[in-house]
């Protein structure tokens, strides 16, 4: 019986190269998964970040876009700690009547140039919300107000001649206030002067619960505010992902 020998070249695998072989495509699917995985992460962060930056820009812009239309002279700011953070009560009169039109009618019915304030408006921070508190009961609008306290359930708002008291949970005191919520899975709502050397500056706040003195009423130089939000948001259980945004507001009108 002949037997024919298998050439070299024919030879198949051995065990030892098979095993080598495995292992090798076995970490590299691995590095695969892995390097996918971190790439889908980073998307999904980023994409989350890019929402939730857009969400801060829009309670940023309503608050600029009031504080625009308010005069300089009549702006205060009141810093307060609360959750862990240093968060600014912002308040300032507004000619924006309950519907949100602006006012340039007076009471006699005469159109004027001048805005005529309708209420009293505060931003702040309360329970990972930041909202916007109107009171638009009748007043005068001579003196500044200003916020004097934040407790754990109320706010109190000084308007120069009797307390205002806003519930910080959003729910309205009576018929004459309007609280709108600005941001959820707020973290942070902080407001601050940008220095300009050389220029006259407002108090932030006035000491005793006294008015801005008529100088800067008269004058109402321009009032430059950094307004910085953070929203914090867990992703993931233990994750949590913590979005800045600051913006600078000018106002000078000298209605």
């Amino acid at each position: 019986m002949l037997c024919r020998e298998r050439r070299g070249g024919d030879r198949g695998f051995t065990l030892l190269e098979m095993m080598i072989a495995t292992a090798i495509i076995a970490a590299v699917i691995g590095l695969s998964m892995i390097l996918l995985h971190q790439a889908s992460s980073t998307t999904r962060v980023n994409m989350l970040q890019t929402h939730y930056e857009g969400r801060l820009q829009e309670a940023l812009d309503d608050i600029t876009m009031r504080i625009i239309e308010t005069s300089p002279g009549k702006v205060s700011l009141f810093a307060y700690d609360l959750d862990g953070q240093r968060h600014t009560a912002i308040t300032f009169p507004s000619a924006r009547g309950m519907d949100g039109n602006y006012v340039l009618v007076d009471e006699m019915g005469i159109v004027s140039a001048v805005p005529h304030w309708q209420c009293i408006v505060v931003y702040a921070y309360h329970g990972g919300m930041v909202r916007r508190y109107e009171d638009y009961t009748p007043r005068s609008y001579t003196n500044v107000a200003y916020v004097t306290n934040v407790g754990a359930a109320t706010m109190d708002v000084w308007d120069g001649s009797t307390t205002i008291q806003f519930n910080l949970d959003g729910t309205p005191m009576n018929a004459n206030q309007k609280i709108e919520p600005i941001l959820d899975q707020a973290r942070r709502l902080f407001a601050h002067e940008e220095q300009e050397v050389g220029d006259p500056q407002v108090p932030p706040n006035p000491p005793d619960l006294l008015p801005v003195p008529p100088i800067y009423e008269s004058l109402n130089p321009p009032l430059n505010l950094v307004i910085e939000a953070e929203i914090q948001v867990g992703i993931r259980g233990r994750e949590t992902l913590v979005v800045r945004l600051d913006t600078s507001v000018l106002a000078r009108n000298q209605n």
